[in-house]
């Protein structure tokens, strides 16, 4: 049993030595998911904690399609959810993050492009940063 259990210790110690950062990790950005729908938080929630570049891509889908889907409602809701939790910096830190990646180049511009529909958005789109991700991504 002590060995099994010391066995235990030693794969857990290798599978944590090698898993890859999270988004989150390598980003100074911080996120507010405790004053956001518990579905915004969670679509947030996992860009911040992807690792790779597929999860990247697909969490950026996420985001626009939530962004879209409240567009053609007319209500504005999702999107500055999205924005208020973070989800705008987390986006543009993918593209810098992933900037060979063409899905995620992608997947990160639609995001912003439909965060954008809404006016508050847009001036927290249009610092340098994040204006100047969208435009090395093309």
């Amino acid at each position: 049993i002590q060995k099994a259990v010391q066995d235990k210790r030693s794969s857990a110690a290798a599978a944590a030595a090698t898993a890859k950062p999270t988004l989150l990790s390598t980003t100074s950005i911080e996120l507010d998911l405790d004053s956001v729908p518990p579905d915004i938080a969670a679509m947030v929630r996992e860009i911040a904690d992807a690792t790779t570049e597929d999860m990247v891509a697909e969490a950026c889908q996420k985001i626009s399609a939530a962004a879209r889907n409240s567009a053609a409602r007319n209500s504005a809701e999702d999107r500055v959810q999205i924005g208020k939790a973070g989800g705008m910096p987390l986006v543009v830190a993918a593209m810098a993050q992933y900037q060979e990646s063409a899905a995620v180049q992608e997947q990160a511009c639609w995001a912003l492009c439909c965060l954008a529909i809404d006016s508050n958005n847009q001036k927290a789109i249009g610092k340098a940063d994040r204006v100047e991700a969208v435009v090395s991504a093309m």
